[in-house]
């Protein structure tokens, strides 16, 4: 064979991949085009039965088998879509009809997968539905944090207090995601999260203790005082820092009593919690002693007591004025910028 037969047949066996090539492309985005069309129309009318089917309370509706051959990105996104516009009767329907149609059942399969993704598709439709499976409660120790994040937003419909106990094991979980998805879902339990936490606080390590204080902070629950008293008087300054923000979101007379005292502590930041608590409690006795804090070494309490003797009213006001004539040019500063602000509040 010639060199030239030789280039010519190369040149043509590379136009014959490359035209091969192509028409792979176009038949892949023509099959794409077809199945986005077919598959839209399933959804639509799996989506169109699944909201009839909700809506006229069928115990055996028909669509079940439709809807059980959707991929499962669809299943749950048909489920995402639905699932935050029901509550009560709906909701318990809705998981009717994901029983139906094996979809409970496959979900807890999901869960005890090997595969991580499978295990979250799982813990994902169970949320959804609301499904109280005892397999997405060991998820809460799984060792993927994606996981165990959606683990522990299924636990909001498992509100019993071994559940309570484990999410608030995990306010000190290593990954941040899983910690705030902790703390979310501990105070929209609410009410049910109160008792557990309490009994968790006398024994819980610094991290716990943190987190639960600031779920506590969300509750004020008055069966939250005792505790908060214990803690405002810990050895850890962002411990007494939280608990004395959690006794002023209490309000109780003891607990402003403690607020008071927190003024004195030698940590800054307990002192800007005591400030705070009582500012936002507008307890205008306290006046003379946050006035005093003015003068603190340290400008963020300065600027914080100002701010304070602002909220307390008039009685705060009148220390406000005296302090800016004061001798302390600081001092002097910082109460004319809280009478300014309350000025420019007065005018708007």
């Amino acid at each position: 064979m010639s060199a030239d037969a030789l280039v010519r047949m190369v040149l043509f066996s590379e136009a014959l991949l490359l035209g091969l090539g192509i028409a792979l492309l176009v038949a892949h985005a023509v099959w794409w085009w077809w199945y986005d069309r077919w598959i839209g129309g399933r959804v639509e009318a799996v989506r169109a039965a699944l909201r009839g089917a909700l809506a006229a309370g069928d115990a055996r509706p028909a669509f079940a088998r439709d809807f059980v051959r959707l991929p499962m990105r669809l299943q749950i996104y048909l489920l995402g879509e639905l699932a935050p516009h029901l509550s009560g009767a709906e909701r318990h329907a809705l998981r009717r009809h994901a029983k139906h149609a094996g979809l409970l059942a496959k979900a807890e399969a999901l869960c005890r997968s090997w595969f991580w993704s499978r295990r979250l598709f799982g813990a994902k439709i169970c949320t959804l539905v609301g499904h109280p499976a005892d397999v997405v409660l060991t998820l809460l120790a799984d060792a993927n944090p994606s996981v165990r994040a959606q683990a522990i937003e299924w636990a909001l419909h498992r509100p019993e207090p071994a559940v309570v106990a484990s999410l608030l094991r995990m306010l000190r979980d290593r990954d941040g995601r899983c910690r705030f998805a902790a703390q979310d879902t501990l105070v929209r339990l609410g009410h049910a999260a109160v008792a557990p936490l309490i009994a968790c606080l006398p024994t819980a390590d610094r991290a716990t203790t943190l987190g639960a204080l600031d779920v506590a902070l969300t509750m004020a629950d008055a069966r939250l005082l005792p505790p908060a008293r214990t803690l405002a008087g810990s050895p850890d300054a962002a411990v007494r820092a939280r608990a004395v923000a959690l006794l002023g979101a209490l309000g109780s007379a003891e607990g402003v009593a403690l607020v008071e005292q927190a003024l004195d502590d030698v940590d800054p930041h307990v002192r800007l919690a005591a400030l705070k608590a009582l500012g936002g409690l507008s307890h205008w006795p306290a006046a003379p002693k946050v006035a005093r804090l003015v003068l603190d070494p340290v400008w963020d309490v300065r600027r914080q007591a100002a701010l304070c003797l602002r909220a307390l009213g008039a009685p705060g006001t009148l220390f406000l004025r005296q302090l800016r004539v004061s001798d302390d040019l600081v001092a002097s500063s910082v109460a004319r910028y809280a009478l300014d602000l309350a000025t420019v509040g007065a005018r708007a």
